[in-house]
């Protein structure tokens, strides 16, 4: 069984930067366009646009490194192996260099630190006699990984200046350099090496000053990859010189050694110098990117489908996650989350869905939803209120499908549907159980599909068509509409008759306060709390409506801002941020996402901070929280960013009256799971004994709230054997407990 590890680096201290691991963390990645791999004992390492996950060829284990882990950075571009210490060497894109030596994550900055340098990315990483040499966009690093230090750093240009040095390799007592400009080396016996006399341009290589990409050594036969131009060209030192032996008319992404010969690397060919094919694998879509062979077992990096192992037949091996890095659709479900990626346009992006539920991630695509064939673009996701287990997407120019329990149910479209429905952007429904839709091209925006099967269209002079953003629902029944990138946002009521308009109460508004003055030129998001009051996310912070039914009747209508007092400073909440989302958890708290600043947990009333979250503090891939979605039942909270999804978990629920709902997750708890495993429906303050079957102590604690969580581990830190587990919970005062079991898988 593959199995997928969210490791908790151990803090180590050193002279250098700390790492640091975040437990309540998950981050939701698809690990799908592999570069490179690498081996090192019985492991295999791939890099990814994702991060970088390890595979044991000896239990078929997967681990995931990334920033919740202990990783201080997410543009990982290079990655290599120091054997001699057991040191895997990642390089950013900033410059950062992190080095994971037996579960530990130890950090380099000093290069990310240069002052004088702008462009520090770390391209590639050799290891050599107890040194590692990383090429960079500036010249030559060089580690001292036993220290964990930077050793020497060397300019090798023309009398010092800076190049960009793509790969490093050493052959015949020479430190080789493919730069941007061509090759230089330098005798691995000089005495300085930060001296950039000690460094020779080649000059033995027809158009010497072109750039170089890639060295490889084969059998002891030392050879050169230069694309140019997409056309790959490999070169290999011949009596000191260096003599062209492959050209092909194609991007050439890697050299490589396979059954001991090099091999050329093409988006969809791996060949010998010959042109013969050396592995044929029938894949559709594939990008190949990197092959590795372990004794008889072959391995390749490719950028559509992460990391293959080519056998009787082809398996795809990568950490649980969904497909695609960039969420544009996100919605709650009950107990799950359901995510998808689309664009308005026309071109075709293959429709795909992402469900998470029970801490695994379930993708659904044409390979295994036949329906899916030929379907492109879900931008818009909606569970219905009434029944959760019903899922509408929308899918641009095309119509809306409907899926319940997973299970696809019917596909709305122009063939088979009343009303226009071919460009719907945004969905709700309503207290009843109706759907409400708007399309974005239509003069009569406004769809509805009721509960008894009926459609209805209506149209308003005050709501031409656009782009919408949003529509939500009201408990009151009204709706509330939002375009993108616009400061109004219309109300209306069907009056209890769907199909007829005239009757309808509407209303189109801007945002303002009491004193008539506007409050933000663009509103982004909206949502009622659980006191009914509406939330507007806008450019200029948080806008509250306490009465929001009053915009279609009498009574005062008007926005407020909150208030609050952070280090002894007052002011508006956010005022000087544009924010963008907004979602309020079951405490009636609200989670806002703003564009530059991360996302804030804030108190019921919007006058407290309780938290806040940024990129120096958390592993949100950005500060650019976009979407916002929370599972109710556990209280994960699901961050959208323009750089990956993450979500979050406390701790801390509401204690329960009794333990009528009290149950553990996940169970049973698989080999691919390592987080912690939660006991909720608790009582506050309760105690908790966990025993084997045997009545052994396993674990003891005592709730935070109606809440606890076990690390899965004995009380000698050891984790738990697979077995049958009880849990006895018992209220602070002794007069009510009960127990649950629990299956641990390994």
């Amino acid at each position: 069984m593959k199995r997928l590890v969210s490791f908790l680096f151990l803090f180590f201290l050193v002279k250098v930067t700390l790492s640091q691991v975040y437990p309540q963390w998950t981050e939701h990645l698809p690990y799908k366009k592999a570069k490179q791999l690498v081996s090192m004992s019985d492991k295999i390492y791939c890099l990814t646009e994702s991060g970088v996950f390890s595979y044991s060829l000896s239990d078929n284990e997967i681990v995931a490194y990334n920033r919740s882990s202990g990783l201080t950075g997410t543009q990982i571009t290079a990655m290599g192996l120091a054997d001699w210490a057991g040191c895997l060497v990642l390089g950013y894109q900033n410059g950062n260099i992190d080095l994971i030596k037996k579960g530990k994550v130890i950090n380099i900055a000093d290069v990310a630190r240069f002052p004088d340098i702008s462009d520090k990315m770390i391209r590639s990483v050799t290891a050599y006699d107890k040194k590692v040499y990383l090429g960079t966009d500036f010249g030559v690093v060089i580690l001292n990984i036993d220290k964990n230090e930077v050793a020497e750093t060397c300019y090798i240009g023309n009398y010092g200046a800076k190049i960009a040095v793509n790969d490093i390799a050493v052959f015949d007592n020479y430190i080789w350099a493919a730069t941007e400009e061509g090759i230089y080396k330098a005798s691995v016996t000089a005495f300085n090496l930060a001296d950039y006399s000690s460094w020779q341009f080649v000059s033995d290589i027809e158009n010497e000053n072109f750039s170089c990409q890639q060295f490889m050594i084969v059998n002891n036969k030392f050879y050169l990859l230069r694309d140019r131009n997409n056309q790959g060209t490999v070169f290999q030192l011949q009596n000191k010189a260096w003599q062209k032996v492959y050209t092909v008319a194609e991007k050439v992404y890697r050299i490589a050694s396979y059954s001991d010969k090099l091999c050329v690397i093409t988006n969809n060919r791996i060949t010998d110098l010959s042109g013969a094919v050396v592995l044929g694998l029938n894949i559709p879509n594939c990008a190949f990117r990197d092959i590795l062979q372990i004794e008889k077992r072959v391995f390749v990096a490719d950028n559509n489908n992460s990391m293959l192992e080519a056998g009787n037949g082809v398996t795809s091996i990568r950490p649980d996650g969904p497909l695609s890095n960039v969420i544009t659709a996100i919605c709650s479900s009950e107990s799950a989350i359901w995510a998808a990626a689309g664009v308005k346009k026309t071109i075709a992006n293959p429709a795909e869905l992402y469900q998470y539920s029970n801490n695994r991630w379930e993708n659904f695509i044409a390979a295994n939803t036949p329906q899916l064939e030929g379907k492109n673009n879900i931008i818009a996701l909606v569970a219905d209120k009434l029944d959760p287990q019903k899922l509408y997407a929308s899918l641009w120019n095309q119509g809306v499908m409907v899926f319940d329990d997973k299970e696809f149910q019917t596909f709305f479209n122009a063939d088979n549907t009343p009303v226009k429905i071919n460009n719907i952007t945004a969905m709700t429904t309503d207290r009843k159980g109706n759907l409400w839709l708007l399309n974005a091209k239509d003069n009569r925006p406004v769809k509805v599909f009721t509960t008894d099967n009926s459609w209805a269209e209506l149209g308003y002079p005050n709501l031409p068509s656009g782009d919408f953003k949003k529509i939500i629902a009201l408990s009151n029944g009204d709706k509330w509409i939002l375009k993108k990138s616009d400061n109004r946002i219309f109300a209306l009521n069907e009056n209890g008759t769907i199909g007829n308009s005239d009757d309808d109460a509407t209303g189109n508004f801007v945002v303002k306060d009491k004193d008539g003055d506007i409050i933000g030129n663009t509103i982004y998001d909206m949502v009622q709390d659980t006191d009914d009051e509406v939330w507007l996310a806008t450019s200029g912070g948080v806008a509250v409506y306490v009465n929001p039914e009053a915009v279609l009747r009498k009574g005062s209508f008007f926005a407020y801002r909150p208030i609050i007092t952070i280090d002894d400073v007052t002011q508006y909440l956010l005022s000087t941020e544009t924010v963008l989302s907004i979602a309020v958890n079951g405490a009636n708290q609200k989670w806002i996402g703003t564009a530059n600043s991360g996302v804030y947990l804030i108190s019921d009333s919007g006058e407290k901070q309780l938290q806040h979250f940024t990129t120096e503090n958390s592993p949100l891939p950005s500060n650019r929280v976009e979407q916002i979605s929370i599972n109710q039942k556990s209280g994960e909270v699901f961050f959208v960013t323009d750089k990956g999804m993450v979500s979050y978990r406390g701790k801390i629920t509401a204690g329960s009256e009794n333990y009528n709902d009290l149950y553990v997750y996940p169970n049973p708890v698989r080999e691919t799971y390592h987080g912690d495993i939660t006991v909720t429906g608790l009582k506050s303050n309760s105690s908790i004994r966990i025993t084997d079957v045997s009545g052994n102590l396993v674990a003891m604690g005592q709730s935070a709230g109606g809440q606890f969580l076990w690390n899965g581990k004995n009380l000698n830190g050891d984790r738990v054997h697979t077995g049958v587990y009880l849990i006895f919970c018992a209220d602070s005062s002794g007069e009510e407990a009960k127990v649950i079991k629990l299956l641990v898988i390994h």
